[in-house]
C-alpha cells in the first residue's frame, strides 16, 4: 500500500480471499488469529481506506478442510477428476452459515463498504438440473447477510 500510495488514488481496498484462508480451522478466523491479516487490515484503516471483500469458496481449494472432515461432500465438475463442494449439503451449509455470521459480525460496519460471496464458478455459465436449487438457496443466504 505504501509503495503505490493507494490512499492517494482510491478510498477502497478490494480484498479477494478464499474462505479457507479466512477460517483455516473451525472458529479460527483470520481477523482474530492471523497477525499478518490483522496488520494488513489495520494498515488500510489507518490510511482511511474502506474495505471491500470478495470471499471465494468454490472448488475443493477454497473450502476449509474441516468442512469435508465434518461430512460435506463433493460433486464432479469435469472429466479430469476436479470436484467442487455439493453446495446443498447440510454440513456445507451449516459451516458456511456459521462463517457468514461471524464475518458479518466482524465487518457489518461503515469501514466495510462491500461484501461479495463467490460460488460455483465451474458451471461454465450453465447450470445442470442437479444444481438448479443451489443458486436460489445461496442468493437468499447472501441477501440476508449483506
Amino acid at each position: 500500500m505504501e509503495e503505490c500510495k493507494a490512499a492517494d488514488y482510491s478510498n477502497i481496498l478490494y480484498i479477494r480471499m478464499l474462505w479457507k484462508d479466512l477460517e483455516p480451522e473451525e472458529g479460527k478466523y483470520a481477523w482474530i488469529y492471523n497477525e499478518r491479516y490483522k496488520w494488513y487490515i489495520q494498515k488500510a484503516k489507518d490510511k482511511g481506506l474502506k474495505l471491500a471483500f470478495r470471499v471465494f469458496f468454490h472448488g475443493v481449494d477454497g473450502v476449509p478442510s474441516y468442512v469435508y472432515e465434518a461430512g460435506a461432500t463433493e460433486s464432479p465438475i469435469d472429466d479430469e477428476g476436479k470436484t467442487q463442494p455439493y453446495y446443498d449439503n447440510p454440513v456445507f451449509l451449516e459451516k458456511l452459515d456459521k462463517f457468514i455470521e461471524a464475518f458479518a459480525k466482524e465487518y457489518d460496519n461503515p469501514d466495510a463498504g462491500c461484501r461479495q460471496w463467490t460460488r460455483i464458478p465451474h458451471w461454465r455459465r450453465t447450470a445442470s438440473p442437479r444444481h438448479s436449487t443451489t443458486s436460489i438457496t445461496f442468493r437468499a443466504r447472501w441477501a440476508a447477510s449483506a
